[in-house]
């Protein structure tokens, strides 16, 4: 009852007030508007009478004017006729002249006075009619005002009158409201007040820094400025953006932002003090740091010259705050000045609040990177270009191209497209001289500080010397030593460069006009000096020629002295053996699962002396031959055997292709998964790792290698370590996009690239989780190419089918569940090969590694390359994948003819069957859970070296870790005992070098290189030396594809040529011989240490050939 009252009381309230208001705004407005109108006609009447009189003496003295100059005039014209007839009297008078003279006088003068009383007279009249005239205007004049006076009068009595009676009508309205109840007043009142409050405005806050929200809050704002007080802290550095709005009562959202900066660092205080005297040699700098306990101090200190040139390799207080600004992803930012040092000093730079970028309320929260979810309006710019076809809008408008932002072309009339683009690298100025020490402080009270400006101090050795050696050579050859001195100083000074004495090496001497026989050169033993003089202020370079003795790592020891101080510096080198590296493997799993006991004798193939009798010809090159065995206690092999895991690491390729690189990014990938599906993961591996997957991401032909990358893309897209390695959907969509384009309408792909680039693939099968309309593309395009199979599969693989195509297909058609799975599987099934307890697929029979019997001992052989290893590799692997996926028996012949074929600790053949391979087994030791109970023992024994007896152990906390046993002169043959649980596999990787034949004048010399399964290629090599001393090596080098039976073609080719040490070639060089398309299909020329590397596009039975030449 009361809320109705109070209702009504607030409906009647309100109308009588509108009614009584509108009332009284209408009569004030009339009022207002006719006392203004009669006002200025006031006015003008009073100017204009004001005027009159002003203007009333000026006409009457020129009305008397007027009429005294008539009078005169008329006067004139009288006395003129007088004059005429007083001569004609005067002519007349000559007839009677006494007569006429004596009547003219009186005339005259009656005439005068009768002109001037006539003229008087008229002058009178006509002033007399004029003023009677102008009276007569001003009182016509006067009625008329009185009258506009007396209209006013009447309104404004009206006017009073309405007044009043609206005065009354209010006191009616008064009194009706002084007669209602107090609770109904009381009621009103708390109406009245809640309909007072509801016309504030409320605003809205929301501070935010680098993404996070700090601080939400509202307050009432009245229409006048009101002003926000925010509490600054360390959490807001070193920008942060505050976003006002407001809903107003039409429900429109009204906003704004302002991105201020906050000065959150350097906010503890530390001193640094310098001390350059305290070591007199200037080897040393005395630094002293004066601040707050448990403070981690960082300093560092580089050559003027460097710092100078401001390469980002030392920190700034500007680059840090420019740096911390650079985290947000927000659009809007603060205005920064820079000043920039024309000594080279770092930058200064100073930020300014500044609004917001956004010409809407909807760009405003978009900037400052705030999601909005409100049915409110959010006013934004009209937006008429399509996004999705590629187009984005200007600032007036119009559209241009996404591809088109920030290419420095303006595409619109504003150049909003190259707005918050990345700016362009300044070119800092650049000097030398002097040293620059900087510093900086983290505190866990105060947090980070950095000192604003670099301390500047002058610090150097009056004497010392730089050694520049190479780090590996080969054996036999000399090493020129070279070493710079440098003088100080400001007085000259004798220095004696010592060599030390050593068995490692021998000194070389050099003969008259600088002439060294490089076989017969004069060598000697014992300490060697020279002395050489070097000027103030300056330097010198001395050679010292030396020749290793023995193999492995050797240290050489140069002195320098003279009278100011001493320099020594030991350089260390590695001896390698010269020839053409061989390389024998032998692996073996040992199962231990169903016996305790487990014996193996390997032969290693050497020879205890490379001596042949009777001949020249030695077996290996002395004391090049190493052995060494490799424990691992799982199927799949060594995890992390090297730091990153790459194709050099594993299979000895090069790095310089597109496939080998997805092939190392896949082979860390696979590791890391192994490590994690067998929980054997450790955080420091964990963290190499994916370092080097993000840098193997970056780095990244034909259509086949575009499926691989995205297939193994996807499996990196773990959700676990998204926060470790990131990959992009785009990228993996877009590889996906491109790859169905290339599907026929009947569901079959074709084959962009030649037929040696053709590769199988099944990535269709693998990637999921698609975004929008392309994953419904990829669900039909994997539907069609099922479909197809399904057609298709009996007929082409049952009979001509090739054991590969079968073993995809089959596990391609398993992963996707098609109804003809069960018939490709069959297919498989019958091509099964099977040789020695090892079940393998293949196009041709692989034989088990051989056997040597001696006293009724068999010896396992190593295993040599057969025909068509990786083809058979990579086959047996996606066979291996089907049959674990299907959970069939005899899934242990088939790991163990792979471990059996390896021909590396980590890898097989090639790339494609390791990459395959790997998954395959990890998929097999997953599902088995081999690992759950192992603990292996092994003794290693080798005849070549009887104290040599090691015992390695195997447990679950070290199962995928790889143990060696290095064999050094490594012959005859090693004996390996295990026992214990558990699956292990061992490994004896033998390395020895031969001497091959430059030259074929005997072509028995090659007989100790292993030959090549197949051969396939044909590469002849001419070389002359010329310059001085043998200075240049001039190369011409023929290649060709010689197994025509395969393919008329070749993929990718690596050419790879040894050089000696000392001799290089610049990569400039190599870069314009490139870039001359001298050579037909080469793509790529890089010189490497003790090498010079060529990729070529493809290779074919006409030769190639490239020229170029090494300088020493």
């Amino acid at each position: 009852m009361e809320h109705r009252l109070t209702s009504e009381i607030k409906l009647l309230l309100s109308s009588h007030l509108l009614l009584i208001e509108g009332k009284l705004t209408g009569f004030l407005e009339e009022f207002r508007i006719q006392k203004d109108l009669f006002e200025n006609q006031t006015k003008e009447a009073n100017e204009s009478l004001k005027r009159k009189d002003q203007e009333l003496p000026v006409h009457l003295e020129l009305m008397e004017r007027q009429t005294v100059l008539r009078i005169e005039t008329w006067l004139g014209g009288c006395y003129r006729e007088q004059t005429c007839d007083h001569g004609i009297a005067i002519g007349h008078g000559k007839i009677s002249e006494s007569g006429t003279e004596s009547s003219a006088q009186p005339i005259k003068g009656k005439h005068e006075t009768a002109s001037k009383q006539l003229a008087t007279e008229k002058s009178k009249r006509k002033s007399q009619m004029d003023m009677e005239a102008l009276l007569q205007r001003k009182m016509v004049q006067c009625e008329e005002l009185e009258m506009a006076e007396s209209e006013l009068r009447t309104e404004n009595a009206t006017m009073q009158k309405r007044i009043c009676q609206f005065e009354q009508e209010r006191c009616r309205h008064q009194e009706t409201l002084a007669k209602m109840s107090h609770a109904s007043i009381q009621s009103a009142k708390r109406i009245m007040a809640a309909v007072l409050a509801a016309d504030k405005e409320d605003m809205n806050a929301v501070l935010s820094q680098v993404g996070i929200v700090l601080l939400t809050g509202s307050q009432s704002s009245s229409p006048s400025v009101t002003t926000l007080s925010i509490p600054l802290s360390a959490e807001m550095a070193p920008v942060s953006t505050v976003v006002i709005y407001h809903v107003s009562k039409y429900g429109e959202v009204v906003a704004n932002s302002l991105t201020f900066p906050v000065t959150g660092i350097s906010r503890n205080n530390f001193t640094l003090t310098l001390n350059t005297k305290k070591d007199k040699t200037g080897d040393t700098v005395e630094v002293v740091v004066l601040g707050d306990p448990s403070a981690y101090v960082g300093i560092s200190a580089i050559d003027k010259g460097f710092f100078n040139m401001q390469a980002g390799n030392e920190l700034s207080y500007a680059e840090v705050i420019t740096k911390m600004t650079s985290f947000d992803e927000s659009l809007n930012g603060t205005f920064r000045h820079y000043w920039t040092s024309r000594e080279g000093d770092a930058e200064t730079v100073v930020n300014y609040p500044a609004s917001t970028f956004g010409i809407d309320a909807n760009r405003t929260f978009e900037y400052a990177s705030v999601v909005v979810f409100t049915d409110a309006y959010v006013a934004r710019l009209p937006d008429a270009c399509n996004i999705t076809l590629g187009f984005l809008t200007c600032m007036s408008g119009s559209c241009y191209r996404s591809d088109r932002r920030c290419d420095v072309q303006y595409d619109c009339e504003d150049i909003s497209d190259e707005s918050g683009c990345p700016s362009n690298t300044r070119q800092e100025l650049v000097q030398y001289r002097l040293k620059r020490i900087n510093r900086f402080l983290r505190i866990p009270k105060n947090g980070f500080g950095l000192v604003r400006s670099a301390r500047e101090f002058a610090c150097y050795r009056p004497f010392y010397m730089n050694v520049e050696i190479p780090t590996n050579c080969r054996q036999g050859e000399q090493v020129g030593i070279r070493i710079t001195l440098f003088n100080y100083a400001t007085i000259e000074a004798d220095v004696v460069v010592t060599l030390a004495d050593s068995p490692d090496y021998k000194f070389v001497h050099v003969e008259e006009f600088g002439e060294v026989k490089s076989y017969e050169a004069r060598t000697s033993r014992g300490e060697k000096q020279h002395l050489t003089w070097i000027p103030a202020q300056g330097s010198q370079v001395v050679y010292i020629p030396i020749i290793p003795t023995k193999l492995g790592d050797i240290e050489v020891t140069i002195q320098a002295k003279s009278l100011i101080r001493k320099d020594q510096v030991v350089r260390r080198i590695r001896v390698e053996a010269d020839g053409v590296q061989q390389y024998r493997h032998t692996s073996v799993m040992l199962d231990l699962s169903n016996r305790a006991w487990f014996l193996q004798n390997v032969y290693v193939n050497v020879t205890e002396t490379p001596i042949i009798p009777y001949e020249k010809d030695l077996y290996y090159v002395f004391g090049s031959n190493r052995a060494r065995v490799s424990f691992v206690g799982d199927v799949v092999g060594p995890a992390f055997p090297n730091m990153p895991v790459n194709a050099a690491s594993l299979l000895s390729l090069p790095m310089d292709c597109a496939e080998h690189n997805v092939f190392s990014f896949a082979a860390n990938l696979d590791t890391v998964k192994y490590m994690h599906l067998t929980t054997q993961r450790k955080r420091e591996i964990d963290q190499l790792t994916f370092y080097h997957l993000n840098i193997g991401y970056q780095l990244g032909l034909v259509h086949w290698l575009t499926a691989f990358c995205a297939r193994i893309l996807a499996e990196a897209n773990f959700n676990e370590w998204k926060n470790y390695l990131y990959i992009d959907p785009g990228v993996i969509a877009k590889a996906v996009d491109w790859m169905i384009q290339f599907q026929l309408p009947e569901g079959a792909f074709y084959e962009v690239a030649p037929r040696f680039a053709d590769r199988k693939m099944n990535s269709l099968t693998i990637i999921q989780d698609l975004p929008g309309e392309l994953g419904f593309r990829v669900a039909v395009s994997r539907s069609r190419a099922i479909s197809w199979l399904d057609r298709h599969v009996i007929n082409l693989l049952d009979g001509n089918g090739d054991p590969y195509e079968v073993a995809i297909v089959a596990y391609a058609m398993m992963l996707a569940k098609s109804t003809s799975a069960e018939a490709a599987f069959g297919v498989l099934r019958r091509h099964t090969r099977e040789d020695g307890g090892c079940i393998y697929w293949g196009k041709e029979p692989v034989p088990l590694p051989a056997q040597r019997l001696e006293n009724q001992r068999p010896f396992l052989l190593p295993r040599l390359p057969n025909p068509f290893d990786a083809t058979n590799v990579e086959t047996t692997a996606y066979a291996l994948l089907t049959y674990v996926g299907r959970q069939e028996l005899f899934v242990e012949p088939i790991v163990k003819w792979f471990n059996t074929h390896r021909l590396t600790d980590g890898g097989w053949a090639s790339t494609q069957d390791t990459i395959i391979a790997t998954p395959a087994l990890i998929e097999y030791t997953v599902r088995n859970q081999i690992r759950e109970v192992i603990s292996l023992t092994s003794h290693v024994k080798a005849t070549s070296n009887p104290k040599l007896h090691r015992a390695m152990y195997i447990t679950e906390n070290n199962l995928a870790t790889p143990q060696f046993i290095d064999i050094p002169n490594a012959s005859g043959t090693v004996k390996i005992q295990a026992r214990g649980a558990g699956y292990q596999l061992y490994a004896i990787a033998i390395h020895y070098l031969h001497f091959p034949a430059l030259f074929a004048v005997n072509v028995d010399v090659n007989r100790f290189v292993t030959p090549p399964a197949v051969r396939a290629f044909s590469v002849l090599s001419r070389f002359s030396f010329s310059g001085r001393n043998n200075s240049h090596i001039n190369y011409d080098i023929s290649s060709s594809w010689t197994n025509q039976r395969e393919s008329n073609q070749y993929g990718t080719a690596v050419l790879d040529v040894a050089v000696s040490t000392g001799y290089y070639i610049k990569q400039q060089v190599l870069d314009d011989y490139i870039l001359s398309r001298k050579v037909r299909n080469l793509r790529l020329a890089k010189f490497l240490a003790h090498k010079v590397v060529f990729y070529f596009d493809a290779l074919d039975d006409d030769e190639t050939c490239v020229k170029f030449t090494f300088e020493r």
